[in-house]
């Protein structure tokens, strides 16, 4: 397997894990499914869209996660990019509600059995597993996120979209009847107009 490569160790302190699906959607962050990742290891932060690799999580892939966990946990040289990943998993996988939004954007397709299960294992293996969080090979993806989710004008803007979104169907109506209300005044204008001033 082609590892990607290990981001640059970070001198920022207050580098820190990433909030869950649901957080993030409320800073902006929106998630895609990238089709052409050359490894499921291939997760990338671009503009405020997370691009994830789509994994088919069945009973294959719970037992390769399982052994390559356990292999770089005893391995204390090699490369942390399995448990990194699925730590990172453990991350956005907070509740059943974030697994439904990757479920939803094709990020996870469940060929394994409930959802729930799918749940515990990312949970629990986020607690369990010990992954350096200032050197590990997404970092700089975390520490892009964390930004992203604290630039003061960026949250402005997503707040004044959630207000618009949610009022949405009202605003749409009223701007609708406004304009219906200004074309009929300009037709009755214009009928005026021509029934004073007759054409010469």
């Amino acid at each position: 397997m082609n590892y990607p490569k290990k981001d640059v160790k970070s001198n920022n302190l207050s580098l820190k894990f990433i909030p869950p699906v649901t957080k993030l959607i409320k800073i902006g962050v929106y998630f895609k499914a990238n089709y052409e990742a050359g490894s499921f290891l291939d997760v990338e932060f671009q503009n405020g869209m997370l691009l994830v690799p789509q994994i088919n999580f069945n009973d294959f892939l719970y037992s390769f996660l399982l052994n390559c966990l356990a292999f770089e946990q005893c391995n204390f040289h090699c490369s942390k990019h399995i448990t990194t990943y699925v730590v990172f998993m453990g991350c956005l996988i907070n509740t059943s509600i974030d697994l439904g939004l990757l479920s939803e954007s094709e990020i996870i397709v469940n060929c394994f059995g409930s959802d729930h299960d799918i749940e515990k294992f990312f949970k629990d293996v986020r607690k369990d597993m010990i992954v350096g969080i200032d050197d590990h090979y997404l970092s700089s993806l975390f520490m892009k996120v964390n930004k992203y989710g604290k630039d003061w004008w960026h949250l402005q803007w997503v707040k004044i979209k959630h207000a618009y979104w949610k009022r949405g169907g009202a605003l749409m109506s009223f701007t609708m009847g406004f304009v219906l209300l200004y074309l009929a005044v300009i037709q009755t204008v214009f009928t005026v107009f021509s029934y004073y001033v007759p054409n010469q």
